[in-house]
């Protein structure tokens, strides 16, 4: 059956107001496990007997439709933001903040539904700077969120919304379904249990489309391709191009970081190493 979910406004499947209340105490709990098994418990709590969609205000200024139960991004910023890749949104934060582009260029490879984009867009709006945001989301479903989440925080005219997977080369591709987490959804070229037939495209090929020719930050999550990506960026693209800062996942939580020792070679200096995520500096 299709989903119509996204049709309505925004607000129909709002939070009644004890469970409202009962979400804010998400805030207050402690870090560590301790607090993280709270936080797990009043999430079954707010989940039980709903339909499993939820609007809320997820950052400052921002809303967005939640689908906790088939997406793990989703569920980690419904209990609360500070389980959402805090530490590489506060970096983030600080970017902008002392950021003098106009407008702060930010580009999301492998978008899911838009939180990195949006949670930039709510910094600039704290600090009254402008940004353009750069989303690239190949699975229809997650890219429609997406959409829906953008329209929801009025912020539709600074985004761009790529329907295309990235690739070292240009090609063809499909997705092949996580049943479980959307966020793990990956693009293959070969048969299988996959859906669609997906256009990719090199990251150099998409800024050139675009006319970007700066890139402030940049958040690369391409479940494997990741350092192929980055790779093929760096070969081609001008020195200039090069963003100022890089969050990618980690490749390798044992040993050496393929994508960390690229990136360093060409100008970079690790920030920080978060449980999922590499945060990387350009030197100058």
């Amino acid at each position: 059956m299709e989903d119509l979910s996204g049709d309505l406004p925004f607000g129909t499947f709002a939070l009644t107001p004890a469970r409202g209340w009962l979400r804010e105490r998400m805030t207050g709990l402690p870090a560590g496990r301790f607090g993280r098994t709270c936080a797990s418990l009043i999430r079954r709590l707010l989940t039980w007997r709903q339909p499993g969609i939820f609007d809320v205000e997820v950052f400052p200024t921002i809303n967005a439709r939640l689908y906790p139960a088939t997406n793990v991004c989703e569920k980690r910023v419904f209990m609360n933001t500070r389980y959402f890749d805090a530490q590489e949104r506060n970096y983030l934060d600080e970017v902008i903040r002392i950021s003098t582009s106009d407008p702060l260029v930010f580009l999301d490879v492998g978008a899911n539904v838009g939180l990195y984009g949006l949670s930039v867009v709510s910094s600039a709006r704290r600090y009254g700077r402008e940004a353009r945001v750069i989303c690239i989301e190949p699975d229809d479903t997650t890219r429609a969120r997406l959409i829906n989440n953008v329209a929801f925080s009025g912020a539709s005219e600074l985004f761009t919304i790529e329907n295309c997977g990235v690739g070292p080369i240009r090609g063809r591709g499909s997705i092949t379904v996580h049943p479980d987490n959307r966020g793990e959804h990956r693009i293959v070229t070969t048969n299988g249990e996959a859906i669609g037939s997906i256009e990719i495209k090199p990251l150099q090929d998409i800024c050139a489309e675009h006319g970007i020719t700066r890139i402030d930050a940049l958040k690369i999550d391409v479940e494997g391709l990741d350092f192929d990506v980055l790779k093929s960026f760096f070969d081609v693209a001008a020195v200039s191009l090069y963003p100022q800062v890089i969050i990618a996942e980690r490749d390798n939580q044992k040993g050496p970081s393929n994508i960390a020792v690229m990136c360093e070679a060409r100008g970079y200096s690790l920030v920080k190493q978060t449980s999922l995520n590499f945060i990387l500096a350009r030197v100058d």
